[in-house]
């Protein structure tokens, strides 16, 4: 079962819309389940791939806490790996607004699983991103007090992914803790692991361990 199929309950929606969307790996997750999906994403950079990359998506640029959205128009709002970047209450209070009653809010964290040493030696330890605020784990997520939400509930998913030495330097260029780096810096960091991601893939392509961290909650 897939993050997204788990967060819809294995239901297929009308509305949804993608928040912190980056280069769109889940909104076209999502689009595949959905009559019409909306992304929105904050960095120009990141919105101009997913674009590119997928021209037939609605895509705006906004941030989460003043979603350009009619209230009580969606049916399901989904935010993967990017919770971090936002403001808990606004953020939650947006998405309660423009989410129908009876709605899912669904939260993902997805990435290589760097609880293996040599995963963690090719893209790097874990370490607390410049993103994260008021030292809120990247890979927990709770509901705020007073939210419209309730049915809180969560799960964890497993598997492998095949991946080239470009996908592997790609992947570590998409991290928070990359795109803050100076330009020197990140040059240096997707240097390293491109060294690295070349004598372990020997030009082929390895399997990576992915794990998934899944919550999903209902609008009241």
């Amino acid at each position: 079962m897939s993050a997204v199929d788990w967060v819809l309950g294995g239901r297929r929606v009308r509305t949804a819309a993608d928040l912190g969307a980056g280069t769109g790996a889940l909104t076209r997750q999502l689009d595949q389940r959905a009559d019409r999906v909306l992304a929105i994403e904050p960095d120009a950079r990141m919105l101009a791939v997913l674009t590119r990359r997928s021209p037939d998506i609605p895509a705006l640029r906004g941030w989460a806490e003043h979603l350009p959205i009619r209230s009580g128009s969606l049916d399901t709002v989904t935010i993967s790996s990017a919770w971090h970047w936002m403001d808990p209450e606004q953020t939650i209070a947006e998405i309660g607004r423009v989410v129908r009653p009876g709605g899912v809010l669904g939260v993902i964290w997805n990435g290589a699983d760097r609880s293996v040493d040599w995963v963690t030696d090719l893209l790097g330890s874990r370490d607390p991103s410049p993103g994260d605020r008021d030292g809120r784990s990247r890979h927990r997520f709770e509901l705020p007090l007073r939210s419209s939400f309730d049915d809180l509930e969560g799960t964890e998913l497993r598997w492998t992914r095949s991946m080239t030495r470009e996908e592997l330097v790609g992947l570590a260029g998409t991290y928070s803790s990359t795109i803050t780096m100076s330009p020197g810096e990140r040059e240096r960091e997707l240097a390293r692991v491109g060294a690295a991601a070349s004598s372990i893939t020997g030009g082929g392509e390895v399997e990576i361990p992915v794990g998934c961290r899944c919550w999903r909650a209902i609008h009241r």
